[in-house]
């Protein structure tokens, strides 16, 4: 049993370790797709508003 109590420091700094790097990687990556979200739509809000001048240019 002593041997499982000396081991048991390093067992719960491998554990904190491994569920510190999952969290700051999904927040990264949560983080990488909200930019990414964002920048499509600015792309299509550009988009819309030339078809919508094109649109008004030609009508008249």
């Amino acid at each position: 049993m002593s041997a499982l109590t000396d081991q048991l420091p390093a067992l719960l700094g491998v554990l904190l370790g491994t569920s510190g790097t999952i969290l700051a990687t999904g927040i990264a990556d949560r983080s990488r797709w909200q930019r990414q979200q964002a920048a499509r739509w600015d792309e299509r809000r550009l988009q819309a508003y030339v078809e919508f001048a094109n649109a008004v240019t030609r009508d008249r």
